[in-house]
């Protein structure tokens, strides 16, 4: 048993490298990083069973300590940045949900470019839309205007005023 020290330590180095690779190279917690928890957690139950409570106490906090850091230098460094939103979203800052991916609005008048069966594509002003009919077949060249606005989804009815 002269070699548990050293399988203690290869456990620690290989948890804690596949947990770095799961985080700074493979985005999400999938296969490795578990992979890498179950070696680490190995390695402190290893610890415990050979040295005792204290060190075996002492190597689990190291080895979280170690993974928390490497979280922590995620989040602060360039790529961890681009990962995360740094401001918050104000309401009417155009990301609410009744404009979300669509740059139109409600009550927006515009013309159709092809024919809605339901769906087809629209003119608003100099914005090109993916829209839906609502009920019924519109023609191209006609005029209409956006009454329902649901996530990404455009619904529009024939513009009766501006015929």
């Amino acid at each position: 048993m002269a070699d548990v020290p050293l399988l203690i330590l290869f456990l620690v180095a290989v948890g804690l490298a596949l947990i770095f690779i799961e985080v700074f190279l493979l985005p999400g917690f999938g296969v490795v990083g578990g992979l890498g928890f179950i070696s680490a957690g190995l390695a402190c139950v290893l610890t415990y069973e050979r040295y005792g409570a204290v060190p075996g106490l002492v190597m689990c906090l190291g080895v979280t300590a170690v993974a928390l850091l490497a979280v922590v230098t995620l989040a602060r460094s360039r790529t961890g940045r681009t990962m995360v939103l740094g401001k918050a979203l104000a309401k009417g800052s155009g990301a609410d949900e009744k404009s979300v991916g669509t740059g139109t609005e409600l009550g927006a008048r515009g013309t159709t470019l092809t024919p809605l069966r339901p769906s087809g594509i629209a003119m608003f002003g100099t914005l090109r839309c993916d829209v839906i009919a609502e009920g019924e077949f519109v023609e191209a060249g006609r005029p209409i205007r956006v009454c329902e606005l649901s996530g990404g989804r455009v619904v529009v009815e024939v513009d009766g005023e501006s015929s």
